[in-house]
């Protein structure tokens, strides 16, 4: 923790003023902190009582020591007499300490206990007001105390031997651990039928630990006695979600307030019960002891409601902390913003994102899951552990993650701050206050990585106190001590060791005192020299840094760096050498440290640790990864890219002579295909000398001088039939490709390829300057089914042609490359808008006639023959030559984006109709995933089911929050889920929709400007949501329409509404690739 203690640590002194020259007199202490540091006065609430306990603490080692040689007072002195009165033995698990009044400012404000968490380890204070030891006041950033000092004592104390003395780093829990505070989790439920929920029922500490609430659909409830103990919003969905956030917020074992009451609000995520929460709360809650914490949010429109009803919680006291969300993305976008999210985009709770230990073990570091950007208070672990309840067990335990986790953490963390101190009023602005204080600073190393001004701070409570122990002479150098420093310390003028991660400054030059015999000295120049060595001799370390600058995501390299030097530069940078070079900056255990400030170094400088954390993980993740960019990945896609079409697998009895067989393989273009592969030079290289060739590629170098010889082991990517039969058969199989494709028969066979594809060899003069229709066309015939393919494989294509080039040239092979880049930027990459007009009002015209014949809509009730019957006609020949037209591939891909356009429609449309009819002769597994999706999807969004009236105003404005959030549903609900179109063939299945008994009730009273409703209530309708597509990646698990129906934000979902569809036929061939 950056505990306010830690101030201290670097030059604490105590000292003495003489107040009365005599043998025992009254001596001014002064406890001097950093020069820095604020003013006593000036400091927050949360400070000044820390600096209150550490003087407090100081006082009470001055007043031992004053116990302890009493005798040396002399017989006579009476002041001693008030130490009998005050034992402050050890008892047992207990430990007493005074507690010094202050009368004139009433300052003191040392909590009654502390329990330290591995021994139970207590203290209780004895209120005093002592004649040995009291306090004087503050003075601008130090603090005088008077004590009553003998000539012995008063050696003991001044200077008092407290310059860096050993701390004591354990984390003192504090005995309050958040009692009394109320933390409120808004969640999917909870069960608390395990260990960690313990209430601790009859004793001091009993707490709370409840379900208060269920809002899910539109039957919002208080609980009853058996929901108290077990609650879910979603009948089918078990609250492991919620178990995990109340665990980790107040869990007897895992969490952190441990004596706070929990209350669990069972929510849907809807608009409408998120504001029915709030107002939950806002009854029965206690303002400035009352905690909510949030672990879910998502993309959308801002909600002016939501926001207001945020502004009414907080303006009353309540402290509210939300997830920063686990997209990996910049999440502070304002309302009017795309990046808009719920709840940081309102600007007014403490946001949470989700860090963990850094792989380098240096500090901390972002996860790679958190959002980021400067709405992000703090962040805080995101793993843990929680119970594992769904199988009944009451010990069982399993893992917790994500920002989810961080939320409820930091929660508790807060419940502890206002369980201690009680006697402050928090709000929402001074917890965040606090708890940013208290934080750790510049932990984070890869914080800026993203190109936000994310702020770097590290959740921390943890309560450190500075002790001494009775042997203190080893902390002293030099002098009549003759103790030497360690290696990496030298020895002040002061007799103090001192490292260069303590930032000694100066005090380590021998011109100003330090002491060479004893340990490390140095001079201002002679620093600057060594650094200079220093830096040369790990030159390597710095060239290979190989990376210009980081903007956003984009790594930019140095203009002279060679991407394939990359794994070599990685392999030093991961040396242990330049990792320590790193390691010693990044921890100032450099002399440069010192040097650095009388000399500019660009090196040392502009030196980061999250830049070479960035580096270890590219380098790392290249060596070990197995996704795109590792080396492993490099390696693999090399061998493929370049040998793979090098391997036998087939040797299409190439040892059989007979002519019946040789004519057979004249006429085979598989056989052709493999003989151009054969005879490639690369591939002839491959087979004399596979290593060399593999090796010729950086990553493989890379991996197998890294201890990986099974790189260059073919039986790791291929069978080891195959590797057998490539290099035993290759000679012969070259030579069989000789003695059977004779010059005659290749060109033959050559010009008939050319004939096939002759459409697809289109003119390479084309302009944009062209006649539209001319464009027009051959756009039509680049982007069509069978030309499309032919530009980026031509071997497949044109086997013969691409044998017959050792006897002739083939100037239209040549230009086919040619033709895909004028064209590939004519028609796809640069289209003018007069062309895509062009494309799309041909296409709509050769639709537009046949739509209704080879299109349907599909209606409730619909009789299973006449379904048959529309199904027959969408699979006609007639109708798949007008759905593959090939004018209407390209026009399909220019009409992408615009869901309104006839063609988009039209498409969808086709979907729906494939997806029907298809199913219609599926077998009964694929039906019942049909009707398992439709069902969930609807229970998921149980609260758009108009099934009750409103109870009163309040109660019709979240029921009509609900409602214009769910009406896109209502008006089409098979084209919002058409999972549900195709389940209600098979089964009854009631859907949402106008024909609601209770529609027309609420459109009245929530849809402004109709003829009935003159004073609607006033609400913000949501975004329109998308369709949700069949896509198995594409799992629903959110409860709101914007998260149930689609989001387009989504990484797995952003995609899905894109075309593929598949027309079936009887021969069970597809069209496919509708749109690309």
């Amino acid at each position: 923790m950056n505990n306010y203690f830690l101030l201290f640590n670097a030059i604490l002194l105590l000292n003495c003023i003489i107040g009365i020259y005599a043998k025992n007199a009254n001596y001014l202490v002064g406890i001097i902190r950093k020069e820095t540091d604020k003013n006593y006065d000036d400091e927050s609430l949360i400070n000044r009582s820390q600096i209150d306990e550490f003087v407090n603490d100081k006082m009470n080692e001055i007043y031992s020591i004053i116990k302890r040689y009493k005798d040396s007072y002399g017989e006579q002195d009476e002041k001693l007499k008030e130490l009998n009165s005050f034992p402050l033995e050890k008892r047992f698990d207990k430990t007493k300490k005074l507690l010094f009044i202050n009368e004139i400012r009433n300052s003191t404000t040392i909590p009654s206990k502390f329990s330290k968490r591995s021994d139970n380890f207590k203290i209780d204070y004895i209120p005093t007001k002592s004649e040995l030891v009291s306090h004087i006041c503050p003075i601008k950033n130090y603090y005088v105390i008077n004590a009553y000092l003998s000539t012995k004592t008063k050696r003991e104390v001044c200077p008092f031997p407290n310059l860096n003395k050993t701390r004591d780093t354990n984390y003192y829990y504090p005995s309050t651990a958040g009692k009394g505070i109320d933390i409120y989790l808004l969640d999917e439920g909870l069960y608390t039928n395990h260990e960690d929920f313990n209430r601790y029922e009859g004793t001091e500490d009993e707490r709370t630990i409840t379900c208060d609430a269920v809002f899910s659909g539109q039957k919002p409830h208080v609980t009853n006695d058996e929901e108290k103990n077990k609650c879910k919003a979603n009948k089918n969905i078990f609250p492991n979600h919620g178990i995990m956030t109340s665990s980790l917020a107040g869990g007897t074992l895992y969490g952190v307030a441990k004596k706070a009451n929990i209350h669990m609000i069972a929510m849907d995520y809807s608009d409408g019960n998120i504001l029915r929460s709030f107002d939950y709360i806002l009854q029965h809650g206690k303002p400035h002891k009352t905690v909510i914490s949030i672990s879910f949010g998502d993309y959308g429109e801002y909600n002016k409601e939501v926001d207001n009803k945020l502004e009414e919680l907080i303006n009353k006291g309540y402290i509210i902390f939300t997830s920063a969300g686990n997209d990996s993305t910049y999440s502070c976008g304002s309302k009017s913003d795309k990046n808009f999210r719920l709840f940081q985009g309102y600007g007014k709770t403490i946001v949470i994102g989700a860090a963990t230990q850094n792989t380098n073990g240096n500090g901390y570091m972002i996860i790679d899951y958190s959002n980021y950007g400067n709405c992000v208070d703090l962040f805080a672990p995101g793993d843990g552990v929680c119970p594992n309840i769904e199988d009944g067990s009451t010990t069982d335990v399993r893992r917790a993650e994500g920002t989810s986790a961080a939320t409820p953490i930091t929660a508790g963390v807060a419940a502890l701050i206002m369980a201690e101190h009680s006697e402050i009023e928090f709000n929402n602005e001074l917890m965040r206050k606090t708890l940013i204080e208290m934080s750790i600073k510049d932990a984070l190393v890869n914080y800026r990585i993203n190109g936000f001004d994310t702020p770097n701070r590290f959740i921390n409570n943890g309560k450190q106190k500075i002790y001494y122990p009775n042997e203190s002479n080893n902390l002293y150098c030099g002098g009549k001590s003759l103790n030497t420093c360690s290696d990496d310390e030298c020895c002040t003028k002061d007799g103090e060791c001192i490292s260069f991660k303590d930032y000694p400054g100066d005090q380590c030059f021998i011109e100003n005192g330090c002491q060479s015999e004893f340990g490390y000295c140095t001079t201002k120049e002679k620093s600057m020299e060594d650094c200079e060595k220093e830096l040369n001799d790990n030159e390597e370390c710095i060239s290979s840094l190989f990376i210009k600058e980081f903007i956003g995501e984009a790594l930019y390299f140095k203009d002279d760096i060679i991407t394939e030097d990359i794994p070599n530069y990685c392999k030093i940078i991961n040396s242990q050498k330049c990792q320590m070079f790193y390691n010693n900056q990044f921890e100032n255990q450099s002399i440069c440290s010192i040097a650095k400030k009388y000399k500019k170094f660009e090196f040392i400088d502009n030196f980061r640790m999250e830049m070479i954390d960035i580096y270890k993980t590219l380098c790392d993740y290249s060596f070990n990864g197995e996704g795109d960019g590792s080396y492993e990945y490099e390696c693999g896609n090399y061998i493929n890219k370049n040998f793979n079409n090098c391997i036998i697998s087939d040797l299409f009895d190439i040892d059989n002579n007979n002519s019946n067989n040789d004519d057979e393989l004249k006429q085979n273009s598989e056989f052709v295909q493999k003989c151009n592969n054969v005879k490639l030079e690369r591939c002839q290289n491959f087979y004399k000398n596979p290593k060399e060739e593999i090796l010729k590629n950086p990553s493989c170098s890379y991996l197998y001088e890294n201890n990986d010889p099974s790189i260059i082991d073919l039986t790791t990517v291929y069978d080891e039939d195959r590797i057998d039969l490539t290099f035993n058969n290759y000679e012969k199989f070259s030579e069989k490709c000789e003695s059977v494709l004779d010059k005659n028969l290749v060109l033959e066979n050559c010009n008939r390829e050319l004939e096939e594809y002759k459409e697809c060899f289109l003119d390479i003069n084309i302009t944009k300057n062209s006649s539209i229709d001319k464009i027009a066309e051959n756009c039509s015939s680049y982007y069509g089914e069978k030309c499309i393919f032919v530009y980026r494989d031509s071997g497949y294509y044109f086997p013969y042609c691409i044998y017959a080039q050792q006897f002739k040239k083939i100037d239209e092979l040549d230009k086919l490359q040619e033709m895909d880049e004028i064209y590939n930027d004519l028609c796809i990459d640069n289209p003018s808008n007069e062309l895509k007009e062009k494309i799309i009002s041909d296409c709509e015209e050769i639709l537009s006639p046949l739509q209704n014949q080879c299109l349907f809509e599909y209606y409730s009730g619909m009789e299973i023959e006449e379904l048959s019957q529309k199904c027959g006609m969408f699979e006609s020949e007639k109708c798949r030559e007008v759905i593959s037209s090939k004018s209407c591939y390209l026009a399909n891909k220019y009409s992408y984006d615009d869901d309104n356009s006839f063609i988009s429609k039209f498409v969808t449309k086709i979907e729906r109709n494939h997806n029907v009819c298809y199913v219609m002769d599926a077998d009964d597994s694929i039906k019942q995933e049909y009707i398992d999706r439709c069902e969930n999807i609807l229970t998921n969004i149980e609260f758009c089911n108009l099934t009750e009236k409103p109870t009163d105003e309040k109660d019709l404005e979240y029921k009509c929050i609900n409602f214009l959030e769910c009406k896109v549903i209502y008006d089409d609900p098979f084209g919002i889920i058409p999972d549900c179109e195709i389940a209600t063939l098979f089964k009854d299945i009631e859907m949402f929709g106008l024909s609601s008994e209770n529609y027309k009730y609420y459109e009245e009273k929530c849809l402004p400007n109709t003829d009935n409703n003159t004073n609607p209530i006033s609400v913000n309708p949501t975004t329109t949501p998308t369709p949700i597509k069949n896509n198995s990646k594409c799992k629903v698990s959110k409860k709101s329409i914007k998260k149930v129906i689609h989001n387009k934000k989504k990484k797995f979902c952003a995609n899905i509404k894109k075309v593929y569809s598949q027309v079936k036929v009887k021969d069970d061939n597809y069209i496919t690739k509708l749109n690309r």
